[in-house]
């Protein structure tokens, strides 16, 4: 393990990108979190609540004072905070990103504190567990998007009228879209009403449309409404004809959205559009897909979004709440708000991966590219960069998760011991891996012989030494955990290896493991389930070697019993929606500027920074032999004055030597090698110049070439000489190792010699890009110098010039 080589060797399987999972931007991160959501879901069940709060610095007249006192220095009052001016307030908030993150960060704390009480706004029903993801608006602000699950909140059920009677009782506890509310000044119901703008609109079917569905449906009361079933089939007549109610009806939503203060009834807006209740309830079950909540809704209530009362006389700010129905509502929130989120980097880095493919680079040369592909393809707003400088959690969750892996053995992956602890190790030694989970499951003590997988993993903590600190594994997938994990009365264990203490848990945590499905893989399906679920010591002997089926028709019953507890009776419904979703997303192609909620402007926008590209390797200060490769001196163009001066100076045959190259490579159709003999002084230099500014100028006349792009590498074999030129040395440009032999090459290793081919073959590929040729070299020295050359090329005699 100590051989470099053999390690390279030994990896099968890579991750590619994945290794980004630990930078909270990436694609890899999200996808991680996406998965932790949809356990929790699997283990908990369906949430109660979505709940979405954003800022609104230039209401927050404390955040005013608190600007003007740092940033200027002065004190002023809420009244004065208050009357300051729109732009102004701008001002202070594009100048201190920091302290507006951190006070918005505050102010949530505070209202997680509130909205945990008892005597909170969710009026007895306590609120046990909560996910949170923090994202941000278009104007850079950030808004934090929640699933919510409240004890003994009552679950929908089509099938049973009270489960529907007291969901909709529930609803009008919690949630409400008066505009005329007791709880709070009036004017923070503007901060709900939306206003329609270029971010909101979508075309459907030649028509636009608000992708919020604004205007609401006003309704006499709040309804559970559900699509048409199997019985109510509406022949094709009915469908039309309801069709053009339902536009008719929108229009007139249209024209009364924009009068706020008009005082409609339902009852009078039903007569405004010659309906009775049962036909205008016919008209919007004839459009869903799925049930679906509709609130109480006045007619100048139409485009006020759904708040909690208290929670809003507490936040001032827009909010939106909703009653989660069913789990296909679920996975409508892990695609649009985590699934989604980084769509658009994921592309760049998959192209970015596949290009690699083509080539034979290290595994460190993938890292490097991968991650300025990341670097230099990101855009994020300056309270976005203060979350990260910070290192404050974007991603919350009130139970930590652990990853089973239930794998079979020879597909899992191992961390290996550090080169330090390894050194230490007997050189036949076979402890070469860090202890995983399941290392410590077979060597828990003989008093907990009888625990599952499951109940390992969940209920206990392991650490090293008889105290309360936890040992992070890598099966950790927690950013941030917000609960008092360890039981301070439990008695702690030591492990059979002695290697650690286990004691448990106040809090279980929540599971993930491979999840292998019946239908497509029944022999793993099986072997996963007997080993989550039932107690086992040996491997190779319990699980490995048996007859998994049988076995587990024997113990179906116990490991029913105990999965119940970690896989709750929804999860398969869940998952199911969940694949439908994703699958319709990418049917559809949806853009990922439709999961935005907010539609605010650029009000916070300072200016626009210069695309400068950056190199990770290179700020982090590492400096490799993969730098002399990918790094070198590129060839500058001068300005035109220079280049004409410089045409000008060539003598007859050096510039019917340039004219005849950049012919060459204009037509492009063969490759071609020169040699250009003379001896000193007679203008080898002003030659090579002529001819690569000659190149270069040609390349970037080119429709859509890149400046920055390699076009020539200019070499020469010793350090003056390529001084001279402007160029690099040959050991600098091929990563030549420098401990050679007067006589004999030392062999490359292949690590060298991947690396050389890597970049010739890209510089290659680039020519045969532009003209289907292959590489164009030119050698310039004297003859006695370069000897073996010259007798394949064709040789160019300088004269003397003046």
């Amino acid at each position: 393990m100590l051989n470099r080589d053999y390690v390279n060797g030994l990896i099968h399987n890579d991750d590619a990108f994945t290794f980004l999972r630990c930078d909270r931007s990436s694609p890899a991160f999200w996808e991680l979190k996406k998965k932790e959501v949809m356990a929790m879901i699997r283990q908990l069940g369906c949430p109660t609540l979505f709940l979405t709060l954003s800022a609104a610095e230039t209401k927050w007249s404390e955040l005013i004072v608190i600007l003007t006192q740092v940033l200027e220095n002065k004190v002023i009052t809420l009244e004065e905070a208050e009357n300051m001016s729109y732009e102004k307030k701008c001002d202070l908030i594009r100048q201190d990103p920091v302290t507006c993150v951190r006070y918005f960060e505050h102010r949530l704390k505070c209202l997680w504190e509130i909205l945990s009480a008892p005597c909170g706004p969710f009026q007895g029903y306590e609120l046990v567990d909560k996910y949170v993801r923090t994202e941000f608006q278009v104007r850079g602000s950030p808004h934090v998007h929640a699933l919510l699950w409240l004890k003994n909140a009552p679950k929908y059920d089509e099938n049973n009228p009270e489960s529907i009677e007291r969901c909709i009782e529930f609803i009008d506890k919690l949630i409400s879209v008066s505009s005329k509310p007791t709880e709070f000044s009036e004017e923070f119901i503007n901060l709900q009403r939306h206003k329609h703008s270029h971010t909101c609109k979508k075309y459907v079917k030649d028509c636009i449309k608000c992708r919020f569905g604004i205007p609401y449906f006003p309704m006499r009361k709040t309804m559970i409404l559900e699509p048409f079933s199997d019985d109510e089939k509406l022949t094709k007549k009915e469908r039309e004809e309801i069709s053009k109610n339902r536009q008719n009806v929108i229009k007139e939503l249209d024209k009364i959205s924009k009068d706020q203060d008009n005082s409609l009834t339902f009852e009078e807006f039903l007569k405004h559009v010659n309906m009775n209740e049962e036909e205008y309830i016919k008209i919007i079950r004839a459009e869903l897909k799925k049930p679906k909540v509709f609130l109480k809704r006045a007619p100048n209530e139409i485009r006020i979004n759904a708040y909690n009362p208290m929670i809003m006389s507490l936040h001032k700010a827009n909010m939106d709440i909703q009653f989660i129905l069913d789990p296909y509502a679920c996975s409508m929130y892990c695609v649009d708000y985590i699934s989604k989120s980084e769509n658009g980097m994921s592309k760049l880095l998959r192209e970015a991966l596949n290009e690699l493919k083509k080539g034979n680079n290290t595994v460190r040369e993938r890292l490097r590219v991968i991650a300025n592909k990341f670097l230099n393809s990101s855009e994020i707003s300056a309270q976005e960069a203060v979350y990260h400088i910070l290192s404050i959690p974007l991603s919350t969750s009130s139970r930590s998760t652990v990853f089973i892996n239930t794998n079979r053995p020879e597909n899992r992956i191992s961390m290996v011991k550090s080169d330090e602890v390894l050194q230490k190790l007997e050189p036949d030694s076979k402890d070469v891996f860090l202890q995983g989970l399941i290392d410590m499951y077979i060597n828990r003590p003989e008093e907990m012989k009888n625990i599952c997988l499951a109940d390992f993993a969940s209920l206990y903590n392991v650490s090293k030494k008889q105290t309360n600190n936890v040992q992070i594994t890598e099966n950790s997938d927690d950013e941030d955990v917000i609960d008092n994990e360890i039981d301070e009365k439990s008695v702690a264990l030591k492990m059979k290896n002695g290697k650690g203490w286990i004691k448990k848990r106040t809090k279980e945590k929540i599971i993930r493991f491979r999840n292998f499905k019946l239908h497509q893989d029944p022999e793993n399906y099986y072997r996963e389930q007997l080993m989550l679920f039932l107690p086992w010591s040996n491997e190779e002997k319990d699980l490995i070697h048996i007859n998994h089926e049988e076995t587990f028709e024997l113990n179906k019953d116990l490991i029913r019993q105990k999965r119940s507890e970690y896989v709750h009776r929804e999860a398969n419904e869940f998952e199911q929606a969940f694949e439908e979703h994703m699958e319709r997303e990418i049917e559809n192609n949806i853009d990922d500027t439709n999961i935005e909620y907010d539609q605010d402007k650029n009000e916070f926008l300072i200016y626009e920074i210069g695309n400068n590209e950056g190199d990770i390797f290179v700020e982090m200060g590492i400096n490799t032999r993969t730098e002399k490769i990918e790094h070198f001196n590129v060839p500058k163009m001068i300005p035109d004055a220079d280049y004409q001066r410089l045409m000008r100076s060539l003598n007859s045959n050096q510039r019917r030597y340039t004219l005849n190259v950049m012919n060459l490579i204009k037509n492009g159709d063969k490759q071609f090698f020169h040699f250009i003999n003379g001896g000193a002084g007679v203008g080898k230099s002003t030659l090579i110049k002529a001819v690569y500014q000659s190149i270069l100028r040609f390349y970037n006349s080119l429709p859509g070439s890149n400046p920055e792009t390699i076009r020539t590498a200019i070499c020469a074999p010793t350090g003056k000489a390529a001084a001279l030129i402007d160029g690099m040395t040959l050991h600098s440009f091929l990563s030549l190792p420098v401990n050679q032999c007067k006589h004999k090459l030392v062999k490359l290793d292949s690590d060298i010699s991947n690396r050389i081919g890597v970049k010739l073959k890209d510089l290659q590929e680039g020519c045969h890009n532009i003209h289907n040729s292959g590489i164009e070299i030119l050698f310039i020295g004297i003859r006695v110098s370069i000897r073996s050359i010259s007798h394949y090329s064709h040789a160019h005699k300088l004269e003397q010039f003046e």
